[in-house]
Formats: C-alpha cells, sequence, structure tokens
C-alpha cells in the first residue's frame, strides 16, 4: 500500500448502515490520509467498538459517530432518536480515552500506537447522519448538543462528502469545524 493512498473505495454489501459508515471514514481519508484515521477502533472490552472512527491530528482529537436511516420513520424522530444516541457514544468515547481505559489505537498503516491524551487539547465531536429529511437544526431536536464540555457537530453524509471535496486538507476541515463552531452560538433562526 502506498503511503498516500486512500484505501480503495468501500464495496457497497447488503448492510446499509455498514455501507454510510464506510464511506464516511473514506470520506475522511481524503482530508486525513491513512496516518490519521483509526477505523472502528476498539473499545475497552474486546469486540466492542470505541468509535466509528478517530481522527488524531496535530492537536486534535476527531470522534466520529455515523448513523443511517433505512425504514419509513419519519425522519426527524429518527434524527432526534439517533442523534441523542450517538451524542451518547461519543461521551463515552471520550471518557474512555481521558480516563485510559483506552491507550492504543490500530490502523493500517502505522499499526498500534500508543495515544498520549493530554497531547490533544482540542476535542470534536462530529456526527454523521446519512437519511434523506427537510433540514432541521440538530440543537432544536437535541437541546444536550448545547451543554456538552466539547463541541459536537452534526451534519448529513451528503454535506459531509461536500465538505471534504472543497476542504480537502486536514488543516482546512478542522479549520472549519472550529469556525462553525465560534459562529454556532451567533446565529438565530427565525
Amino acid at each position: 500500500m502506498s503511503r498516500f493512498a486512500m484505501t480503495p473505495f468501500p464495496k457497497i454489501v447488503g448492510n446499509h448502515d455498514v455501507n454510510e459508515e464506510k464511506v464516511a471514514q473514506w470520506f475522511l481519508e481524503k482530508s486525513f490520509f491513512l496516518d490519521f484515521v483509526f477505523r472502528n477502533p476498539e473499545g475497552k472490552k474486546k469486540g466492542k467498538e470505541l468509535a466509528d472512527a478517530i481522527v488524531l491530528y496535530d492537536d486534535v482529537l476527531l470522534m466520529v459517530q455515523v448513523k443511517s436511516q433505512h425504514s419509513k420513520r419519519d425522519p426527524r424522530e429518527w434524527a432526534k432518536k439517533n442523534i441523542k444516541k450517538a451524542l451518547e457514544q461519543l461521551n463515552g468515547t471520550r471518557r474512555m480515552l481521558v480516563e485510559r481505559h483506552v491507550a492504543r489505537l490500530y490502523n493500517e498503516l502505522r499499526g498500534e500506537i500508543s495515544v498520549d491524551i493530554n497531547k490533544y487539547l482540542s476535542h470534536i465531536g462530529l456526527i454523521i447522519v446519512a437519511h434523506d429529511s427537510p433540514p432541521f437544526i440538530a440543537e432544536e431536536l437535541v437541546p444536550d448538543l448545547k451543554r456538552q464540555s466539547f463541541p459536537i457537530h452534526v451534519i448529513s453524509l451528503k454535506d459531509f462528502s461536500m465538505l471534504v471535496s472543497r476542504l480537502d486538507t486536514a488543516g482546512d476541515f478542522i479549520c472549519a469545524l472550529e469556525l462553525r463552531q465560534d459562529i454556532a452560538s451567533k446565529v438565530t433562526y427565525s
């Protein structure tokens, strides 16, 4: 495998949840390369997943959860339930890392590495939702998003793919998330 090559685009299989997760992970590689993306890292217990993806880049810890809808349930109700679930998962991921229950991560290129959590001063959560829905404000559906000790962004898979195609360097992508967080408190919706 070439150091700067991405993994091949995921093969589509019968499990829709796995498809969207693999596509989102592949998009992360577009901005962060294989070096910094840890796909489905193992959690504290063997066989348990820490997150759908972890990105360790410079002083940034990016924790990613992907949720996809393939039911006839109302999209807003589905989003509310699944964003809440992803939020709980991200809090658990962060706790596992901060409390050092998980101190090693593995990726295809670097193998297993030790994680010195003190090196990562900026913790960011990213919830990617793959579903067809009219636009909504995630913080209105799940007010707990505003009350977290670290920023958490909710974005559709479609918008995520557009972002990484335009912000195709790690620095640009992280700056965009940080700017998005800075303006979030200043934006009002009518």
